[in-house]
């Protein structure tokens, strides 16, 4: 048996802290009133988005009002986010029936009941209104939905996440002549679109953005406005000239709008008119915004810009990363067709590239480029190079028109300010803009985007896909296969060796199989689109096909075999890309690098006899669908059968109407192409289900059920465990039927008296047999997908309280600790009793859901009705005084598997018992300690809390407890106590002190001024220092309280401030109390994981307050760098698990009042007697003057033999014959003033003493 528990248990016993991070009414927490989460999850949680200050659901009648929550699932279904209880006894606490809402607010709710007096049936519904406190830089942020509801003994809450965002503006300064961009940051395609673009039709619009005349001229405006009543135009009012919109690189989510001026101006007020749609079945929830952005145009001389793919002009000074042969083009802004560049006037520079086909035009000339970002006119560059590097370039323009005509140096940044928007001339030596020229290094097909993903690259590979039939018209499909071709390059630049992702080459994808074609977005499916072509956009295939060919945005690759006659299992489906060099390469034009391949071969699984797995009593649903166009088959009645002889029988569900116990029959739905047939059986045994289309009846597809009864149910729990520690208590269920082949397995009888047949199969023990080899079943699953039960868990003689005393011991002990999937907490389901000894928050009877594999697990929690019988028993109050490896309990656990659904003729099944030991990891203590002076002594307490620890982290805890000192008998006063708050009587013969640790959580000595010798690591200590003149031994009775010690202080939280990772807790009591045992807690990373934790150190005086920061570098366990790091974040005060104040982020304190004093554990009050020997002293008189001194004993700090005649002495001095000088002793100087600090035997001292009196030394 391990002698302490491992620090493992502290952190797996807060999986137990369920529902800590927003309880309605903060109370008791921890063990002694944790809860599962009764209900795991919202049922409706959908929009699970919202942009900021919407309603969840919107008014069909006035966008801008929220719409009625709607609980009733008749008529048109539920409205809001809505919880169906499948569990009785719970109710709404609070108003709102139980909602909260965390940045945000409730906009509606209600309540819906079938009439049953359960609340089985009862479905409470919320519609909120999404706050606006997002993240100012990302715009993201959260609101969090809560429902608090109690079972009638405990309160809950549960949480729902919605993630809010905010649609921003960001636009970029103009330049007269020139373009200004505004771009969206953070556009969602998938529920926004412009207003103007949403015209009221459904299915609602979403991603669609209209541009037309933004301009204030236009009445009847897009959804983009541009608007100048608020401007500032230089020299009187200008002209807006819309340029155009495109969707922003490289992902083309963003939406972006570019525009001109011919005048300068500030504060153009930029507009975005659009509707957030969050269900586009309906108009109802289309909520309208409007954010804006002010742009500024200045005046600025002429300068270059690279021309992106998308025919926008970028801002930066390096160009994106071209391939050789690939034309690159730049423009000059601002110009105009009357200003003048000669070939002469432009000047590359760089080594490596070349300059081939140098174009000088004017954009949107004839049979040159008309940019969409470019104003019409501009003079622009093109040209191609045929070697890799970087290239320079730099001109002289004559500008013929406008206000200042002349030649002009244009490079990027001509006017030297750094292109950006402060006043500073502080652009790079080098102004020229820069051209990056690479070559092709090689190409990838993957199916991952991202080209560090190397594990998703696939070329000249073969991959095997799932093939499906589909009944309906005959075809084999396998789904959408997603690709993508990766362009990789590099040159050589100033920097050195440069490795990129290219633009421009030239891309042909082709399916050289018959099986498979391609699919493009907004292209009608076509299985004759074997080929694609486009060119590489950072190094991805843009395609040259659809309304968004080759817009400089990537698209990647989608393959299908959907309604391919051409596909069936045999298939192989080739695909094959080539990557050409655009442009003259050399002699050779249309170079080709590479053309890399990839296949796919199918795996056939049968959709027959693939069996599903059922307890009897169950009702199973046969689903029948389609792929594709179910239009045909539409008129067909859908047959289902089973083969005669089977038990069970076909039940109505609404889709298909019964014609007897082996067949039901109906049609497919229209708007999933499905239909589905419910089958009810209370007998074990195989039933074969068979589907048919009338006009087929001989195509089927079988749908084998195993319905099963119960084998055994086989339990296991950790044999040995620490009081406090964590253990494991698992339930093995498995289940037999009788099938249509005989198994071999032996008739059996069970320990529990039920009779099992010959040749029964037994699941999951069999499966592998059932199935046979894998090749020959591929669609069986690999391991049997057992059906889940409930199983409950109980422990023997629950109702037996162990006494101590009495000797009592054969009580089970502890309670069943909870993992959020189990119910009926502390009631036995079979008669609804619940236990004699537990709780509802330490239930010592549970049930739990087993989970595919038929296994059900709980966790186990020792420390409640303990025997104690393993420890001595504490003479002087008869209580047990338990030590390290000490036996505290044994407890036997069965548990019992009950059929879900009908029961029917068939018993449950009980387990075998399984014995779990429980031992003691702590110890109380005490020992005499010597302090340099023959006739002072210490008495310290040493003491660890049951799970071997000294620490505030559970409860019981000896930290921060206070331990009582008498002394009863012999000569001798206690002169001193700590820690403090401490006392001593005035007779000196009672005295008391609080416990402090000696060891952080994280294994740093502390406290080391106060601490003594520990018998062991990481111990709690309280000590005190006696003294006695006449030597003679000494009586000390050490007391230990009964634990839990009682809260020492009203200490509460004052200040929690998330955004300084910081928590400040205050003393509203009228005395000095210490922090130790104290503990600050902080929300988890998730239901399941600890809570983070702080032991709190030092003292507060009373109204004196302390700041203690986040983070594990200040002491904080379960956390990293920082603790308060969003807004969901809480602080908890605690005191042994008690808990005194719950301070959440944004929220009011709450403070919780706690009744003294607290129930005390068992283990009751410890008394240690203790003999305290003295020894011989030198007794010397010293006088008024320098004395001389001679030591003869042992070496005595010389502060502890002057104990209490500090005053009286002023210094010490001794003669050093080796160095030849004199050594001192100041007994008012700082340590470092002094030489030497205690007395050495055979030394001779000189003593100046103000006052006479005896010293003490020992012989």
């Amino acid at each position: 048996m391990a002698s302490s528990a491992s620090r493992s248990f502290l952190v797996a016993l807060f999986l137990a802290l369920i529902g800590l991070a927003a309880a309605a009414s903060p109370g008791l927490r921890g063990p002694e009133s944790a809860n599962a989460q009764l209900i795991e999850q919202f049922t409706t949680q959908l929009p699970a988005k919202l942009h900021v200050g919407d309603f969840s659901h919107g008014d069909q009648d006035n966008p801008l009002d929220g719409q009625a929550a709607d609980a009733n699932p008749a008529a048109g279904g539920t409205v809001g986010y809505c919880v169906f209880l499948d569990i009785s006894g719970l109710a709404p606490l609070g108003p709102n029936n139980g909602f909260t809402v965390s940045n945000g607010s409730v906009q509606d709710s209600d309540f819906f009941s079938a009439g049953t007096p359960s609340s089985v049936d009862d479905i409470y519904c919320v519609t909120v209104f999404a706050g606006s406190t997002v993240d100012p830089d990302t715009g993201f942020g959260k609101m969090v939905v809560t429902w608090n509801y109690t079972d009638g003994t405990l309160n809950h809450t549960l949480d729902l996440e919605i993630e809010l965002f905010a649609v921003k503006l960001i636009g970029k300064r103009g330049a007269v002549g020139g373009a200004a961009e505004v771009c969206t940051m953070n556009w969602d395609p998938d529920i926004l679109t412009g207003s103007v673009s949403n015209d009221g039709t459904l299915p609602d619009a979403v991603d669609d953005v209209t541009l037309g005349d933004p301009t204030p001229s236009n009445p009847a405006h897009p959804d983009w406005i541009i608007d100048d009543t608020g401007a500032t135009w230089s020299g009187g009012p200008g002209t807006i000239t819309k340029l155009g919109q495109f969707r922003k690189a490289p992902d083309g989510r963003e939406w972006c709008m570019t525009f001109a001026t011919d005048k300068a101006v500030d504060d153009l007020k930029v507009s975005l008119l659009f509707d957030a749609v969050y269900n586009r079945a309906t108009n109802s929830d289309d909520q309208p915004h409007a954010p804006f952005t002010l742009v500024n145009v200045v005046e600025s001389p002429p300068e270059l810009r690279h021309v992106t793919p998308t025919g926008q002009l970028a801002a930066s000074q390096d160009s994106n990363e071209n391939v050789i042969g690939s034309r690159h083009y730049v423009c000059i802004v601002p110009s105009d067709a009357d200003d003048l560049v000669e070939v002469d006037d432009i000047n590359f520079s760089g080594n490596g590239p070349t300059t081939t086909d140098l174009q000088i035009f004017h954009d949107g000339d004839a049979n040159y480029p008309n940019f969409p970002g470019v104003v019409d006119g501009t003079i622009c560059l093109g040209w191609i190079s045929t070697a890799p590097g970087e290239q320079f370039l730099d001109l002289h323009m004559t500008v013929v028109g406008g206000l200042n005509p002349g030649v002009y140096f244009v490079d990027w940044d001509s006017d030297n300010d750094n292109n950006d928007d402060d006043d500073d001339t502080d652009g790079p030596s080098n102004g020229a803009l820069i051209i990056q020229w690479n070559v092709i290094d090689k190409t990838e097909i993957s199916t991952s985007n991202d080209p560090d993903n190397v594990d998703a690259f696939l070329t000249y590979t073969r991959s095997t896909r799932n093939l499906q039939f589909n009944i309906g018209d005959g075809t084999f499909f396998a789904g959408d296969i997603d690709l993508n071709e990766l362009v990789f390059g590099s040159h050589t630049g100033a920097t050195g060796h440069i490795d990129a992702l290219l633009d421009g080459v030239l891309l042909t994808a082709r399916i050289t199989s018959q099986c498979g074609y391609f699919l493009v977005k907004d292209v009608n499916a076509n299985p004759a689109l074997k080929t694609l072509t486009g060119k590489s956009v950072q190094g991805r295939f843009d395609v040259d096909l659809g309304p968004d060919a080759l817009d400089g945005l990537y698209d990647g690759l989608t393959i299908t075999t959907t309604n391919d006659p051409a596909c069936n299992p045999t298939s192989i489906l080739r695909v094959e890309v080539d990557a050409t060099y655009p442009g003259p390469i050399g002699s050779a034009t249309g170079l080709l690098h590479s053309t890399e391949w990839v296949e796919f071969d199918f795996n056939f699984s049968p959709a027959f006899k693939t069996p599903r797995v059922a307890w009897a009593g169950t009702t199973v649903t046969t689903v029948f669908a389609l792929g594709g166009n179910c239009d045909a088959f539409l008129p067909q009645t859908v047959y289902f059968t089973r083969s005669g002889g089977q038990s069970g029988t076909f039940v109505p569900n609404g889709q298909v109407s019964v014609t007897g116990p082996d067949s039901a029959q109906g049609k497919l739905d229209p708007d999933t192409c499905s239909i589905s047939a419910g089958y009810h059986s209370e007998e074990q045994g195989e039933v074969d289900i068979f589907v048919a289309f009338s006009a087929n009846p001989y195509a089927q597809i079988a749908h084998p059920i195993f319905f099963l009864a119960f084998e055994d149910v086989t339990l296991t729990s950790s044999p040995e465990l620490v009081v406090s520690q964590r253990g494991d208590l698992t339930a093995d269920v498995r289940g037999w039927f009788t099938g249509n082949n005989p198994s071999g397995n032996p008739a059996r009888v069970t320990d529990d008296g039920r009779a099992l047949p010959l040749d029964r199969w037994v699941l999951p023990d069999d499966w592998d047999r059932l199935r046979g080899a894998s090749e020959f079943r591929p669609s069986w699953a690999n391991s049997a997908p057992m059906p889940l039960l409930n199983v409950t868990f109980f422990m023997e003689n629950e109702g037996t309280r162990n006494n101590f005393q009495t000797g009592v011991k054969d009580g089970g002990n502890g309670w069943f600790l909870l993992d959020l999937t189990e119910s009926s907490l502390n009631v036995n389901p079979f008669n609804g009793k619940p236990s004699v000894l537990g709780s509802v928050d330490k239930p010592r009877i549970i049930t739990d859901l087993t989970d595919n594999d038929g296994v059900a697990t709980v966790d186990l929690f020792g420390d409640l009705n303990l025997s104690y019988e393993g420890c001595e028993i504490n003479e002087a109050t008869g209580n047990p005084h338990c030590g390290i490896d000490d036996l505290v309990g044994v407890t036997n656990y069965y548990a019992v598997a009950e059929y879900p659904g009908d029961v029917g003729k068939y018993p449950p099944a009980k387990s075998n018992l399984s014995e779990t030991r429980y031992f003691w990891a702590g110890y109380k203590e005490v020992t005499v300690q010597d302090t340099g002076l023959p006739y002072q002594k210490y008495v310290v307490a040493h003491l660890k809390d049951r799970d071997g620890f000294c620490d505030a982290l559970s409860f019981n805890n000896t930290l921060g407890q206070r331990v009582r000192f008498l002394l009863d008998s012999g000569t001798g006063i206690a002169i001193e106590a700590k820690d403090i708050p401490s006392g001593i009587a005035v007779d000196g013969r009672d005295a008391w002190a609080t416990t402090f640790d000696t060891q952080d959580a994280f294994g740093n000595a502390i406290n080391v001024e106060l601490a003594k010798t520990v018998l062991f690591e990481d111990e709690c200590q309280a000590w005190i220092r006696v003294s006695s003149s006449l030597l003679k031994p000494l009586n000390v009775l050490a007391i230990f309280d009964a634990p839990p010690s009682d809260v020492p202080g009203d200490i509460r939280i004052t200040g929690s401030v998330c955004s300084g990772d910081s928590v400040t807790v205050t003393n509203f009591d009228d005395h000095l109390v210490s922090l130790a045992g104290f503990g600050l807690r902080s929300r988890g990373s998730d239901i399941t994981n600890p809570e983070g934790h702080l032991d709190l150190i030092g003292h507060l005086a009373p109204g004196e307050s302390k700041t203690f920061l986040g983070g594990e570098p200040n002491g904080w366990q379960f956390e990293g760098d920082t603790t308060f790091n969003d807004s969901a974040e809480y602080a908890r005060l605690v005191w042994n698990e008690i808990e005194l104040s719950y301070a959440p982020c944004f929220g009011t304190v709450t403070n919780t009042p706690v009744s003294l004093p607290l129930k005390r554990d068992a283990e009751g009050e410890i008394w240690i007697d203790t003999v305290v020997e003295f020894g011989a002293v030198d007794q010397v008189p010293l006088s008024a003057g320098w004395n001389l001194l001679a030591h003869g004993g042992d070496p005595v700090n010389v502060g502890e033999a002057f104990h209490g005649h500090e005053g009286q002495v002023g210094a010490v001095y001794a003669w050093d014959s080796a160095t030849g000088r004199w050594e001192r002793h100041l007994m008012t100087a700082p340590a470092y003033a002094n030489s030497f600090n205690q007395f050495e035997p055979g030394v001779v001292y000189w003593v100046e003493v103000k006052e006479p009196f005896t010293l003490y030394l020992g012989k």
